[in-house]
């Protein structure tokens, strides 16, 4: 194997590392894809692009979950504020 091979081997593995690591038991059913995708990302700027773009994905599915539910406990007549956590960690 040469060096560049061994190179992208090790980008395509972490790829998939991570990728196991948010789908846990999902992962296997698109695993051919992962597999092609992580292949093609070669250079450390594709793969900070992918990582952001599956984040960005994963944070709409999120927002779009909370609103949801929002608009469900409005429904049933609940006032519904949802606001983040931003304790410092002085306290």
């Amino acid at each position: 194997m040469s060096w560049l091979n061994q190179i992208s081997n090790f980008q395509s593995n972490y790829i998939k590392k991570v990728m196991f690591d948010l789908m846990k038991d999902k992962y296997h059913k698109n695993e051919q894809i992962i597999d092609r995708i992580s292949g093609l990302l070669t250079t450390e700027t594709d793969i900070k692009n992918f990582f952001t773009m599956v984040t960005d994905i994963y944070e709409s599915a999120y927002m779009k979950s909370v609103e949801d539910h929002r608009q469900q406990l409005q429904k049933l007549g609940l006032k519904v504020n949802i606001v983040a956590n931003h304790e410092s960690k002085d306290g």
